[in-house]
């Protein structure tokens, strides 16, 4: 049964001052002021409008009484203080990225106001050592150098050229975006290139350097661009070869990636600008190209990523990589959990309490919902609090999922940074509408609220139906969390996690680490049959060190707990488990290791540093280097699992030359 305190509150809400009026004020006999106040005053007349207005102030004032103090959950808490800024955006530069190794590949600058950034961030998340510089003369210096954005006589010197094309005849390697000339021509051995915004794709010939890296179907052939798009469309340059057979082509039958032997060295030239289509991917703006929003196989930049792997590999005899997932393991697996039901409070237990009985830890991200709307009731409360604190007692990441939960956050305003419980009171009117909710208020919100109850910080961030707002990372970074699950990796097209950029753009890079979504349990079939398919999803992703984020909501158990018991059985022999947290913390980490190589003539020894601490940091070694005996690490084939850095370590190998 219904209270009345309910039901006023509810009409209050839902009617607006008209319903309240019909509802309670406004009867069907005529009106008088004795009905209204009493004998005293009954020879008082007043207007209609007049009532009218009275009864509006009188509905404001009881509706603000009952919503108001029905959202006021915690009556003696109040915060977070003070007011958050958004820092300005300053470009990232070069100098972020100087400091070359024996072994790193050299980034030559030819232009600053590129998206190099797509560059470095790719190579990082692929595990290639790098560096950056606007220097010819110290590029040469690697064995390997990637001229980016484009290497013709406006963006290099004669002189210059010539010493890149000395640099390949010697027996060096050379990466080429956007090649043109005659110098240009002779090193990576085209005869014409045509530039053009109307290709669409691209597919890679069956090469002994592309077999290396791919093994599936789906990867032979690349979208680039949508002709349904042209606003989208990237421009590219197609190459006539000369020399030899291309590694890959346009739809258009020009060479889309050239490969060339001139004198001791390799040259490859690039028709399609991979650090511009990268970060341009990894920030949600080549979404049209995605043929599934998630639960499939969508590797496109992960693909471009491998080539280049493969090209510094080829080039670099001493190379040593880092893999992407901790331990060497093939995958690493992130169990997610969206919190944003009633019921999903009691029911995340039963997750949690499973999922420490296997070993596994998984991240529950917990919408604050204090204010009852259109989506549901309040379910964080102090009723709630045990929940949270069980969750966190077994071991899990408690994270945050808003406050609101709307559908509009991506249209939201940003707001002051001021927003604070219990004044800041969004509220969800229907999926069209939600009335003050504002971006910052989200996430401070959220976060002082979760932090307050919790013995744990909140680190990471997910919006309500992955809805993301330009100006998210950035606000991110400002209130404080590390780490953003907020898209799904289909619609990025990658696999691999990465850092984070700001407004999305092209110049500057955030501490802000991204975890996209690969499968989740709001599509049909429903989840518990498609336990196959999200098996062989994890399986082709698992070939290169990729990340497969599962998203369950604990609405309800049943299928859904039986397909995480499925999966996590038989994916385990394979994955690595984490929380995005501990995944976020050991993905940062792994991005300042630094490692120095010193070849002698039976034997190689690494200088491994780093940043901040890490364990089971896994490197990848060249064919035929055995680990002298350390207890600090230990090899599996070409891997190297360092099992805790700390302070600068030096492993020893036999090599065989």
């Amino acid at each position: 049964m219904t209270s009345p305190r309910r039901a006023l509150s509810g009409v209050a809400r839902f009617s607006g001052v008209r319903g309240l009026q019909h509802a309670a004020l406004w009867p069907n006999k005529p009106i008088t002021t004795k009905s209204l106040i009493g004998k005293p005053l009954a020879n008082l007349r007043l207007s209609k409008k007049t009532l009218t207005v009275i009864a509006a102030v009188i509905a404001c004032v009881v509706g603000y009484f009952y919503i108001f103090r029905d959202n006021v959950v915690f009556p003696n808490l109040q915060g977070p203080e003070g007011t958050t800024l958004i820092a300005a955006a300053l470009p990232t530069p070069m100098s972020a990225y100087a400091d070359c190794t024996s072994t790193s590949a050299a980034v030559l600058l030819t232009a600053k106001e590129s998206s190099w950034l797509g560059l470095a961030h790719g190579m990082k998340s692929i595990g290639v050592p790098f560096c950056v510089t606007d220097n010819p003369e110290s590029a040469v210096k690697q064995k390997v150098v990637i001229g980016y954005p484009a290497l013709n006589g406006v963006t290099l010197s004669q002189e210059n050229q010539l010493l890149l094309e000395s640099h390949v005849r010697r027996g060096g390697t050379l990466i080429g975006f956007a090649a043109e000339g005659t110098t240009m021509a002779r090193v990576f051995g085209f005869g014409a290139a045509t530039g053009s915004r109307e290709r669409t794709s691209i597919k890679f010939a069956d090469t002994p350097l592309t077999r290396e890296f791919l093994e599936d179907p789906r990867e032979a052939t690349l979208a680039i661009g949508d002709a349904k798009h042209p606003d989208t469309m990237l421009g590219s340059i197609g190459y006539t070869p000369m020399t030899e057979a291309p590694l890959a082509v346009f739809e258009d039958g020009s060479a889309a990636i050239l490969q060339n032997h001139p004198g001791a060295g390799r040259a490859f030239a690039f028709g399609i600008d991979v650090p511009h289509f990268t970060l341009r991917a990894q920030n949600g703006r080549n979404d049209e190209l995605a043929k599934n929003y998630t639960n499939a196989y969508e590797p496109t930049v992960d693909v471009f990523l491998r080539l280049l792997r493969s090209i510094y590999r080829a080039g670099e005899p001493s190379a040593v990589t880092l893999h992407s997932v901790p331990d060497n393991a093939a995958v690493a697996v992130l169990i997610t959990h969206d919190v944003d039901y009633n019921r999903s409070m009691i029911n995340a237990v039963e997750y949690a309490e499973f999922e420490r009985a296997q070993g596994v830890p998984a991240t529950y991200f917990i919408q604050t919902k204090y204010v009852r709307d259109f989506n549901d009731e309040i379910f964080f409360n102090p009723d709630s609090l045990k929940y949270l604190q069980r969750l966190e007692a077994l071991g899990m990441e408690v994270a945050s999922h808003s406050v609101a939960h709307t559908r509009q956050f991506a249209k939201l305003d940003i707001g002051t940074g001021s927003e604070a419980y219990p004044a800041y009171q969004p509220f969800v009117r229907d999926t069209a509408k939600t009335t003050g909710a504002t971006v910052m208020g989200e996430l401070r919100v959220s976060k002082f609220l979760l932090d307050h109850f919790l013995q744990q910080r909140v680190d990471s961030f997910r919006p309500g139906h992955l809805s993301h707002p330009p100006n998210l990372n950035e606000a991110l970074v400002a209130t404080g969390y590390r780490f953003s699950s907020s898209s799904s990796a289909n619609s990025l097209l990658t696999n691999l996690p990465f850092q984070a950029t700001y407004a999305r753009g092209y110049q500057t890079e955030l501490p802000l680490y991204e975890f996209p979504v690969t499968i989740e349990d709001e599509a049909k079939p429903k989840l518990g049959e498609r336990l196959g398919s999200a098996v062989d999803i994890t399986n082709r992703i698992a070939r290169y060190g990729g990340t497969v984020n599962v998203l369950i909501h604990p609405d309800i158990l049943g299928h859904k707990l039986e397909f995480l018991a499925g999966f996590i059985k038989e994916v385990k022999p394979i994955a690595w488990f984490g929380t995005v947290r501990s995944y976020g913390a050991w993905w940062r980490a792994r991005d300042g290791v630094r490692i120095e190589t010193n070849m002698f003539p039976k034997g190689a020894a690494l200088k491994i540093s780093s940043k901040e601490n890490i364990g089971k940091l896994t490197l990848e070694v060249p064919e035929g280097w055995s680990l002298r005996t350390t207890a600090a690490a230990h090899q599996h084939g070409r891997r190297v699992i360092v099992e805790q850095l700390t302070t600068p370590l030096t492993l020893s190998f036999a090599t065989r030359r």
